[in-house]
């Protein structure tokens, strides 16, 4: 992921209303791929593309938006690595994106 225009170093969490830094913005964009939409404690699920945490991000994260993010690569990889297979004969069928 990168950013097309200057990153700001605070970031407004639409969902607590609290001010965080950059690094609290890439922690929940890795949670989001890693886990899945519905997280809770020992469970995860890693079949979502990273466009949807991107967007997931964005979506707690609106400041975001002002920096430009942009995906390079392949935007439906996810975490799990036996998608790999899959993916690499060009069959999504097993990637969630939303």
């Amino acid at each position: 992921m990168f950013f097309a225009s200057g990153l700001p170093q605070g970031y407004s969490n639409a969902e607590t209303g609290q001010n965080q830094g950059t690094a609290d913005v890439a922690e929940y964009c890795d949670q989001a791929w890693v886990c899945g939409k519905y997280q809770w404690p020992g469970a995860c699920d890693p079949t979502y593309s990273f466009k949807f945490a991107v967007q997931a991000t964005m979506g707690v994260y609106p400041d975001l938006a002002k920096a430009v993010p942009v995906i390079a690569g392949f935007p439906l990889c996810v975490y799990d690595a036996w998608q790999d297979e899959a993916l690499r004969n060009l069959n999504p069928s097993g990637v969630k994106t939303q």
